[in-house]
């Protein structure tokens, strides 16, 4: 419409109206204007012909706005074009009435929210976006309005640098997008991937009598070390969800379902960034964060493990 906005009214008796402002919101045309409209018209449930039964194709010859005179197509031998439909219509239905909608209309709302009135219903609306997982939501204050801060979690959050950027922007790019068409007005949003959090799991291995703590070691660093697809481990990306705490009972079992332990005993756990020597048994994520022990040296920041062998040969 030529950068004017327009609302169209439409009435069950009356044609449809097209309004470009109501008080002083909207714009509306200067005086003179010539307003063209597009617009298609259904044919309701009398457009589900059964299939085989269309064999006329037609066109209206009438100007823009005047009744329409149909006249048969004809192709470049001036003989009438036949037709036929191949699959049956469907899908057809009578126009609601105004009164059905004003009745349904505010239930309809309640049912499908389409507006995220506190900052809690963020996050129901960034999950919508494919590629999204899992999201959160905090209330803040830039000084001058209130902020909603959404985290969200991708199948790639804990990959790190190793994910692709392309596909992070775009996914970036989405859910900014989608927040920002339903936040309320005087309201900010701001959107940021989940926060990967380093750990360092320190053990004791005891060994069979026989085993090789070699082989040993190996197999205990690839049952934690994130893996592959094929060969997962217990923190390959994804096992551990945004805002999920880390059970330092499940590295145990992990390792103790080895063939070649004995016994295992956790002798530090803590966040890299906590004093060394802390003993947590439960390591607390909080609502944005997402624990990774990639056990790179390539990316220390991401996680360490340190394992001691005792017994075997």
């Amino acid at each position: 419409m030529g950068g004017f906005s327009v609302v169209v009214d439409t009435d069950d008796e009356l044609p449809a109206r097209l309004r470009f402002a109501t008080g002083a919101l909207g714009l509306a045309p200067p005086s003179g204007s010539v307003v063209s409209a597009r617009y298609q018209v259904g044919a309701g449930p009398a457009g589900n012909a059964a299939a085989n039964t269309t064999s006329r194709l037609v066109r209206s010859t009438a100007p823009v706005g005047a009744p329409c005179v149909w006249l048969d197509v004809e192709d470049s031998t001036n003989a009438t074009v036949a037709a036929r439909n191949l699959t049956p219509g469907v899908g057809g239905a009578a126009a609601t009435s105004l009164d059905d909608i004003r009745r349904d209309a505010p239930q309809a709302y309640t049912a499908v929210p389409r507006r995220a009135v506190l900052i809690s219903d963020l996050p129901a609306f960034a999950i919508e976006v494919p590629g999204v997982v899992r999201a959160s939501a905090t209330r803040s204050w830039s000084g001058s309005w209130p902020v909603g801060a959404v985290a969200y979690e991708s199948p790639t959050t804990d990959l790190g640098d190793t994910a692709d950027p392309v596909a992070a922007a775009t996914l970036a790019s989405n859910v900014q997008s989608t927040l920002d068409g339903v936040r309320m007005c005087g309201t900010e949003v701001i959107s940021t991937t989940a926060t990967p959090v380093g750990i360092l799991i320190a053990l004791t291995v005891c060994l069979y009598p026989g085993s090789d703590p070699d082989t040993a070691r190996a197999a205990i660093l690839a049952s934690l070390r994130p893996g592959t697809p094929q060969a997962p481990g217990l923190f390959a990306p994804g096992t551990h969800p945004m805002g999920s705490d880390v059970y330092l009972s499940t590295v145990t079992a992990t390792v103790a379902a080895l063939p070649q332990v004995d016994a295992v005993s956790v002798t530090e756990a803590r966040r890299l960034t906590d004093p060394p020597g802390t003993p947590d048994t439960v390591l607390v994520m909080g609502p944005t964060e997402v624990a990774v022990c990639d056990d790179d040296k390539n990316f220390p920041d991401r996680g360490r493990i340190v394992v001691s062998i005792e017994g075997g040969r």
